[in-house]
């Protein structure tokens, strides 16, 4: 059950900084009217669990802005689990209201879905999926773009400041998706809730467990986990670099990802499939999904050449590390070795045929 909106009030101007991210951004999960875009007018932030001070989780600077809440007593604390609200909505997977005007959920697809968001009460969709985003579909029903695009081994800085940044808009409901709305979406989700200094990082990956963010995409929970508020000055900078289409970063930066993770699977390979020493968060399995998934996305998203060829190896490579992956969830350390180094030659003729001559 959705609690009423509180009620408007007059925030004072905090010292040292006119805008700040907790101020407009607040709406987002107490219920702003939609188009306020007057910093001076905000609704009060929703209470954060017993014992957390407001902007507890902000780590730069040396000063905490006031707390520009009520008194804790005069409203009860939210849970310190979560609960998301599961609404059906017209193509869009694992639809999740978070907060009276903060939604996550995955890719809309159709005039049906942006105008269902539309009739929640959303004004602002925010991709972090690498596809491009339908931003006509959006417009035609009233709805801005934000394009963030992350991947699965975490959230960088940049992206952070932008989704902090997204207070400043003050243009009504959020709703925050990736694909399918289980890893990225629900992480940019709680990044967004905390920069309203809503939720602390315990809540936060609380409620990644709740959207289903697999537990293997230690990046994601270590990204909400460290989060430290980005300073005003970067909100406001990252505010004007929001854009309807980021460009595709295409094959190059996502093969420079891909080797990283090659390097670290051959680390682990020649360990006999153990953690490595000092590396606690590059493990076996993870290690595999991520590189698995950087070949899924660049399947999808159409990166490099057009040539069927090429497009056969790539779904080739991705079976064989779903193999492996299989077999290293199985225990079966010879069988995963094995599809590693056919992987690997695999890797070698695909260069020699696509990147060492082209």
């Amino acid at each position: 059950m959705v609690r009423p909106s509180p009620p408007i009030r007059r925030a004072r101007r905090l010292p040292g900084a006119r805008v700040l991210s907790g101020l407009v951004i607040a709406g987002l999960l107490a219920g702003c009217l939609p188009g306020q875009s007057d910093p001076a007018r905000s609704v009060a932030l929703p209470p954060k669990p017993a014992g957390i001070p407001a902007h507890a989780s902000s780590r730069e600077g040396t000063r905490n802005p006031p707390n520009p809440m009520p008194a804790a007593s005069s409203r009860p604390s939210p849970p310190t689990n979560p609960r998301a609200e599961s609404i059906p909505l017209p193509g869009i997977e694992n639809a999740r209201r978070i907060g009276p005007n903060l939604w996550s959920g995955g890719e809309p697809s159709g005039d049906p879905a942006f105008a269902a968001l539309a009739a929640q009460g959303v004004r602002v969709v925010v991709s972090v999926d690498g596809a491009r985003p339908d931003v006509e579909a959006a417009r035609r029903h009233g709805l801005r773009y934000v394009h963030v695009p992350i991947g699965y081994d975490g959230v960088p800085r940049g992206a952070v400041e932008s989704l902090a940044g997204l207070a400043r808009l003050g243009e009504g409901g959020v709703f925050v998706h990736c694909h399918h709305g289980r890893h990225r979406g629900p992480t940019a989700a709680a990044i967004v809730a905390m920069a309203a200094g809503a939720w602390d990082p315990a809540t936060a990956n609380a409620w990644q467990r709740e959207a289903g963010t697999s537990p293997e995409y230690e990046g994601l929970y270590r990204a909400v986990r460290e989060f430290s508020m980005p300073s005003p000055k970067a909100v406001r900078a990252a505010a004007r670099r929001l854009v309807p289409v980021q460009p595709p970063k295409g094959l190059v930066a996502a093969m420079v990802t891909a080797d990283h993770q090659a390097e670290v699977l051959d680390a682990l390979q020649r360990r006999g499939w153990k953690p490595l020493d000092g590396r606690p968060d590059e493990t076996a399995v993870p290690s595999a999904r991520l590189l698995r998934e950087q070949f899924t996305e660049s399947i999808r998203l159409g990166h490099g050449p057009g040539d069927d060829r090429f497009r056969e190896a790539m779904r080739r490579f991705e079976a064989g590390l779903a193999v492996m992956e299989d077999a290293l969830r199985a225990g079966e350390s010879a069988k995963a070795s094995d599809a590693w180094k056919a992987l690997r030659n695999d890797c070698r003729a695909c260069h020699q045929a696509w990147r060492d001559r082209r």
